[in-house]
């Protein structure tokens, strides 16, 4: 829809400086987008590009360009150029980000909003989900568009119920039809229905023994953080709660993650004093889930080695209790039957995975671990996938891959085609959503949690 409006605008003359918004890791799927289907080269503004045209400003000299909304709105760098250039039309991708809570608790990216607002003829604002069920916070969204429109609550509520506010346009791809058959006027529908099935299991008596143990050092470590009211203690807090989540992807990323956080713990007790240093300013960003998976993995990683006291009575017992519990997450995955993968593997003989070669399957989890669990090559110490050894092709996408083109290996693009052309799985972090088209494969699995396929 936006590469239509561009072209179209751009017909009429009245457009030729545009900007795009986007999550930073939709960047290049915006780019390659409109390069491929509308023939629009834009330029993607980061970091490297700033520092490359010092002295000078790249938002002002490029006609066409794609930025992230993170880090647009954090680095003050960026957001001072920026707010220096003027646009034609500026299009904000998952506008919803940009909401605020209430007009005195505005997030960075709704300050970045309203300023981008002031420096653009033309403002296209899309969403999704632009109403999360509070009037106020809708009312402020619509606010980035004009502030005079719904200057109320009231207001925005009997457009609401009038069912008349022009200021937005919905458009739901269910509704989305072909051309009427010129024989039987018939129209078919763009999208086929989705289809979801949640398989459930329940895991047996040894792998909730381990669970039990996991969560009374969960609740113990969350007790600890939520005392602790700083930086440090909601770090914790984070901390303890990824760790269930990750058990819920599967046993090898849990125990992982213990192994990394048991490590860091051993360091800290030898030297307490450069760890101190060391924390003063950590702490979660506020903008965290818009972040790229690697921005994302790099936080976690160094949020896991945040400990609730450097008391080193009170560390050794933490890495006492951490070791017991790696002790309990090796048994079970040397028992070679965790009870999730039983039940995935039952799913695919199910739906002829392994008597289709053809037939292709996405599976998706959110842990790089568990990522390596399913798909890992056996070497630099990660483990011989499990797909890999019931005799599935596999390739995967991860947001430590480059995306960079089709014919360099370990690339993003690499593995798309490899999982069109000759690879039966594909399996991929949220980092495939980013300019990924896969559109190919019916097929796709969630592996965290229950599996819902």
């Amino acid at each position: 829809m936006a590469g239509l409006l561009i072209k179209e605008l751009k017909i009429r003359g009245l457009i030729k400086r545009t900007l795009i918004v986007t999550p930073a890791s939709l960047s290049f799927q915006w780019q390659r987008e409109l390069k491929d289907k509308f023939r629009e080269n834009f330029e993607i503004i980061r970091s490297d590009v700033l520092r490359a045209n010092y002295g000078s400003n790249p938002w002002q000299e490029k006609n066409q360009v794609i930025t992230s909304v993170s880090w647009v709105s954090r680095i003050d760098d960026a957001n001072e150029s920026l707010l220096r250039s003027q646009w034609d039309l500026i299009v904000v991708d998952e506008a919803h980000k940009m909401s605020a809570y209430s007009s005195d608790k505005k997030t960075l990216a709704y300050q970045l909003g309203e300023a981008l607002s002031e420096r653009t003829d033309h403002y296209l604002l899309m969403a999704a989900t632009p109403h999360k069920g509070d009037p106020e916070n809708f009312c402020l969204f619509l606010g980035l568009l004009d502030r005079d429109v719904y200057g109320d609550v009231r207001s925005l509520e009997e457009a609401m119920k009038q069912h008349d506010a022009p200021f937005y346009l919905r458009r739901i791809k269910e509704a989305l039809v072909t051309f009427p058959d010129p024989e039987t006027g018939k129209v078919k529908t763009l999208f086929a229905k989705r289809n979801v099935q949640t398989t459930e299991f329940q895991i047996d008596d040894e792998e909730w023994d381990f669970y039990d143990a996991l969560t009374r050092y969960v609740e113990d470590q969350s007790i600890k953080a939520a005392s602790d009211n700083s930086p440090r203690g909601r770090a914790l807090g984070f901390t303890m709660a990824m760790l269930q989540r990750r058990f819920a992807s599967s046993v090898y990323a849990v125990r992982r993650t213990l192994e990394r956080m048991k490590d860091k713990r051993e360091r800290i007790l030898a030297d307490p004093e450069g760890y101190r240093q060391d924390q003063l300013a950590r702490k979660l960003p506020e903008d965290f889930e818009d972040l790229p998976e690697e921005e994302r993995e790099k936080i976690v990683a160094e949020l896991e080695d945040v400990v609730a006291s450097v008391d080193p009575i009170a560390l050794r017992e933490e890495i006492l209790q951490l070791g017991k519990l790696i002790a309990q997450a090796r048994e079970l995955e040397e028992r070679e039957v965790e009870r999730k993968l039983v039940v995935l593997k039952a799913v695919l003989t199910k739906q002829g995975v392994f008597n289709d070669p053809k037939m292709k399957l996405l599976l998706f989890t959110e842990h790089k671990d568990t990522l390596d669990f399913l798909a890992g090559d056996g070497r630099d110490g990660r483990p011989l996938g499990k797909l890999l050894k019931w005799g599935l092709s596999v390739t995967q996408i991860h947001g430590g891959m480059k995306i960079d083109d089709r014919d360099t290996p370990g690339s993003r693009i690499y593995a798309e085609r490899e999982f069109r052309e000759s690879c039966q799985v594909l399996v991929a972090t949220e980092a495939a959503g980013e300019g990924i088209n896969l559109q190919f494969c019916w097929f796709m699995i969630n592996y965290d949690g229950t599996l819902c396929a």
